[in-house]
């Protein structure tokens, strides 16, 4: 059962962090950085390269925190009993 809940948290986190990678840079095929602010303009969000480079960076550090098991031990209800 450990094993099987460590696959998932590193698979989960390494695609989180990887979506976050594509909206930074135009690695593993994203668009980069300019288009990810052209995207959230669009979408009628003010700020486009701050806001677009937030939104990668919080999702790269999200991903990798979660993959490394930083925040699951946050998110998990204390055991009682």
């Amino acid at each position: 059962m450990n094993l099987a809940l460590l696959i998932l948290r590193v698979s989960l986190g390494l695609l989180l962090a990887g979506h976050g990678i594509q909206k930074l840079s135009e690695h593993l095929g994203g668009h980069g950085i300019a288009a990810e602010a052209a995207d959230l303009e669009a979408h009628g969000l003010r700020g486009g390269k701050p806001a677009a480079a937030l939104s990668g960076l919080t999702q790269l550090a999200a991903g990798m925190s979660i993959a490394t098991g930083l925040l699951p031990p946050l998110a998990a209800p204390p055991q009682s009993g």
